[in-house]
């Protein structure tokens, strides 16, 4: 078990890594929330959020430095993912239960990403909603708004995505972690 958790985990910081570039490279979502999910869902929001750390330390290094700030948006992925996995939020067969969990994962990682962006960075990072900061700053409102608004729509987009993605790799896995509800008591 512990080698297949391992291994597990390997492929989706990969995962994670992969859409972190691509995302980079497009500036266009972030698609490095996958990976996140896969490992909060199937074994908790402890190792969601050390998938989330993980990954945002290794693309910090190799291709994105400002990737380091952002790991505490990647661990609060993790941890509300997991929870709301727990809980049975991220069920495709229930939309509106679905719809929730994306909500509860989405809307606080996007208020602690857009205070992140804007204490370190004015409101202008690496993303490509960067573009909508500068317009929304524009209209009179303060940093953290324009980031606000213009990540939070993205971010349902984004992890929307990641979501219907991580269960579909669930599934196709055929793999029960130790956190998956067939364990639950």
């Amino acid at each position: 078990m512990k080698t297949r958790k391992i291994s597990i985990m390997a492929m989706a910081i990969a995962i994670n890594i992969i859409g972190a570039y691509i995302a980079v490279t497009i500036q266009f979502l972030f698609l490095d929330t996958i990976g996140t999910f896969i490992a909060a869902f199937l074994f908790g929001p402890l190792y969601g959020m050390v998938a989330g750390a993980l990954t945002l330390l290794i693309s910090g290094t190799l291709f994105d430095p400002t990737a380091y700030y952002f790991i505490p948006v990647q661990m609060l992925v993790g941890l509300l993912a997991g929870l709301f996995y727990k809980r049975q939020f991220f069920d495709r067969e229930k939309p509106a239960k679905l719809a929730v969990g994306v909500l509860g994962t989405t809307v606080p990682a996007s208020a602690l990403a857009a205070t992140i962006a804007t204490i370190a960075f004015s409101g202008i990072t690496s993303a490509g909603t960067s573009y909508i900061v500068i317009a929304l700053k524009a209209t009179g409102l303060s940093i953290f708004s324009a980031s606000f608004l213009s990540q939070l729509p993205m971010d349902l987009l984004d992890k929307t995505i990641a979501v219907l993605i991580a269960i579909m790799i669930v599934k196709r896995l055929g793999v029960i972690g130790i956190y998956s509800r067939s364990n639950k008591k």
